[in-house]
């Protein structure tokens, strides 16, 4: 809660995050980590903004190199 300046909730399990992109509708959130197997995750969100307790979909390198995302954006359409 940027207001009161208090955090509100936390995406489990995720190391650390370089990157972060909400959905212009609050309900999907998309991480980037320092894990080079997994770098991106997208995260469905509840009405609270929190997680909603399904496995999030894992973005993986589409080659054998391992990637580090570093910046994320998320477009409406």
């Amino acid at each position: 809660d940027m207001e009161r300046a208090i955090e509100i909730g936390s995406i489990p399990d995720t190391g650390v995050n370089f990157g972060l992109a909400l959905s212009r509708d609050g309900r999907k959130l998309l991480t980037t980590t320092a894990d080079k197997a997994v770098p991106a995750r997208l995260w469905k969100l509840n009405a609270d903004g929190l997680p909603d307790g399904s496995a999030p979909l894992e973005l993986r390198p589409t080659d054998t190199a391992n990637y580090t995302a570093t910046a994320v954006a998320m477009s409406p359409d």
